[in-house]
């Protein structure tokens, strides 16, 4: 697959007045705010982020397809009394089981475009501080004794939701990357995750503490084919002299008859490119991102 193509003269986001000294809190590898890219061996992009003085947060990047939450019925109890926000002002809700609650899935509309969001999206907090999406649509279907979410639809809107989590763990400190492990939904046939483990437990700049927590990020953009597509995640940020700065961040994923929807793990060096790719430049985004949670 060809890296994205960015034309020259999109109109730019525009970014939110922000409180001075609001904080995000740290979201691991992938986040919002302050950029630190840390880049080991060719193995990831680290995103770290920092307080409003240093820049302001995500923003999305277009309208087109955005998912309207709906809220949960929920008559057995499954989640607690009360949403809240979550650092990007979104609702989120707060299932009893850490792990996350399956919504009953609904057929699709026919007719839906890949730029139709998922239906019933709805945003948890699961293990205590990730913030992922959930649908009536595209999946998850279930939850593996890992405690990690599987039964991604095989469709676009069912690659970007499987991307949102994945990457979440993937990216996230040592005992996320565990899980995602016993979970076969990381192909690693080089040991790569042994080498981010390794550089996780030393502490230094750019290791990921377990534990840390993540909030998907809202706009993303798809190149999609049923074998293999590439999802991006991105936002802009202004910086302290003003600039506005472009971060992109994204990753392929495989589809295997199986396990469905699986993070392709590169190993160190290759000429591929690293398994979470990522960009922080003055380069505008191209037409064609989505907001879908």
């Amino acid at each position: 697959m060809t890296e994205p193509h960015y034309d020259e003269n999109p109109t730019p986001a525009t970014e939110p007045t922000e409180p001075e000294g609001k904080r995000i809190g740290t979201v691991g590898w992938i986040g919002v705010g302050m950029v630190v890219v840390i880049m080991l061996a060719g193995l990831a992009v680290s995103l770290v982020v920092l307080s409003r003085d240093q820049d302001t947060p995500l923003v999305p990047l277009y309208d087109g397809g955005t998912a309207v939450q709906v809220p949960p019925q929920d008559a057995a109890g499954l989640f607690e009394p009360d949403p809240e926000f979550d650092s990007l002002d979104r609702v989120v809700y707060v299932p009893k089981d850490p792990n996350g609650v399956v919504l009953e899935q609904k057929t699709p509309p026919a007719g839906r475009t890949p730029e139709t969001a998922p239906e019933g999206v709805m945003l948890q907090r699961v293990h205590g501080n990730m913030v992922l999406p959930f649908s009536t649509s595209d999946g998850p279907t279930a939850i593996d004794s890992s405690g990690v979410a599987i039964g991604f639809s095989h469709t676009p809107q069912g690659a970007a939701l499987a991307a949102a989590h994945y990457i979440a763990y993937f990216t996230g400190g040592n005992d996320r990357i565990d899980m995602i492990a016993a979970s076969g939904r990381a192909d690693d046939p080089t040991g790569t995750i042994a080498e981010a483990k390794r550089y996780n437990a030393t502490g230094v700049l750019g290791s990921v503490a377990a534990g840390s927590a993540y909030v998907a990020l809202p706009s993303l953009k798809l190149n999609y084919t049923d074998a293999l597509t590439r999802v991006s995640f991105g936002y802009t940020a202004t910086l302290k002299d003003g600039s506005t700065q472009y971060r992109r961040v994204f990753s392929d994923f495989i589809w295997r008859e199986d396990r469905g929807w699986v993070i392709q793990v590169r190993p160190l060096n290759s000429p591929q490119g690293s398994t979470v790719g990522g960009t922080a430049d003055q380069t505008p985004f191209e037409p064609g991102w989505l907001t879908w949670w």
